[in-house]
């Protein structure tokens, strides 16, 4: 099969930690046999297209003809639309570009399906193309896309973009829930959870010699929370806290709030900036810490946490946003309510105290990603949703 995917993140030359774990996905279809071309905007003015790997391909296309793109100026559409007024005006240029390649693309590659991702803004492209485009369409939410502001004009677009598609998905039960919310029919909207490349992500051994080490992986955004676990370590005894270490892997505009927070709580000696670490060098880093935090409070599935997981390492999350859906409290990891900086400081310390709690969560960990998460098993529903949104199009 001839799959179009379109995606507003996926990794480039420039920016190889951009959307990094869809490449591990999309590489899991085209192991089944299908061929892909991905379709992504361009971080540079100019239409590039290159075989990334056997089976891939990937076309970078422009969307801001005589002006720098800034779509993506801060890791992610929506932070950069939030920041950047340019950004806001280059928007609907972005849709009409997305419309224009996806028809060019769709007819030079005779394509036999197109698969976005997201459902705003790659859904409500791939929507309106449908009638220079009449081949089924897949639409798969993440998490970002259905964390948008409850409006009438959001409602519609999102109503639209379902009603167009053959097939709609999603990664979690919590975002098919937070679908229902936008008044989209829950049951005619499937979860396809996100999987792990168990083979990459794999337990490290780690000699601790009485030192805990914290992993945070988060874009610096506000909603995913970071400077929470900074408040957390701040408020444990020095005692304690002098055996602890906690390093950040990502960048983003809330870098310099965190930075100031670090200073003014006299961290600087237990916590750790690293910036934006390549998505090839995630698994090294997890395997040099103890145990994971996430204290995002908008996700969909986090990829992080299932690569941690994968990695043998205990983490601590937020409850009710997906990650319940991966981490059982007490078994896997520990779940905290949203913005309690108190329990989460409490989950830091009951599990700092114990390597053998740490070794006896981080097995748990590892065995339900290669039960539960395997690449293989995203490779193989999404092939299903992929046959099921042919027959309903051929049907009509």
């Amino acid at each position: 099969m001839r799959i179009l995917m379109l995606t507003s993140s996926y990794p480039a030359p420039g920016d190889p930690a951009w959307g990094a774990y869809l490449r591990d996905h999309i590489r899991a279809v085209r192991d089944r046999g299908n061929d892909v071309t991905v379709l992504v905007p361009s971080l540079s003015r100019g239409l590039k297209v290159r075989r990334e790997e056997e089976g891939i391909r990937v076309v970078a296309y422009p969307y801001s003809p005589g002006t720098a793109p800034m779509l993506h100026c801060e890791q992610g559409l929506l932070p950069s639309i939030r920041k950047s007024r340019l950004a806001r005006l280059q928007l609907p240029g972005f849709l009409l570009a997305s419309i224009y390649y996806l028809t060019l693309f769709a007819h030079r590659e005779r394509a036999d399906l197109i698969h976005a991702h997201w459902f705003i803004p790659g859904g409500l492209a791939a929507a309106l193309a449908r009638p220079f485009v009449r081949i089924p369409l897949v639409t798969l939410g993440h998490g970002a896309d259905l964390h948008l502001p409850d409006r009438p004009i959001v409602r519609r677009a999102l109503s639209f973009v379902h009603r167009r598609s053959d097939v709609s998905l999603v990664v979690s039960e919590y975002l098919r829930q937070k679908a229902g919310s936008y008044g989209l029919p829950m049951e005619e909207i499937d979860v396809v959870r996100n999987g792990v490349d168990t083979k990459a992500f794999f337990p490290g051994r780690r000699d601790r010699n009485g030192e805990r080490i914290i992993g945070v992986a988060r874009r610096l955004l506000p909603e995913k929370r970071v400077r929470d676990v900074v408040r957390a370590l701040s408020g444990i005894p020095a005692s304690e806290r002098d055996k602890l270490s906690l390093r950040i892997a990502g960048d983003g505009p809330e870098r310099q709030r965190i930075e100031q927070e670090v200073r003014s709580l006299g961290l600087r000696r237990q916590v750790h900036l690293l910036g934006a670490v390549p998505h090839r060098e995630m698994p090294e880093f997890l395997r040099s810490v103890d145990f994971m935090i996430n204290p995002s409070i908008q996700e969909g599935l986090s990829v992080g946490n299932l690569e941690a997981l994968s990695s043998g390492l205990p983490v601590i999350a937020c409850r009710g946003v997906g990650s319940d859906e991966a981490i059982e409290d007490g078994l896997n990891g520990f779940l905290y309510p949203p913005r309690d900086v108190e329990t989460l400081r409490d989950s830091i310390r009951r599990m700092a105290r114990s390597g053998q709690l740490l070794d006896r969560m981080g097995a748990a960990a590892r065995q339900g990603a290669l039960d539960r998460f395997p690449i293989s098993r995203v490779g193989r529903e999404w092939d299903a949703a992929y046959r099921l949104a042919l027959s309903r199009n051929e049907s009509r």
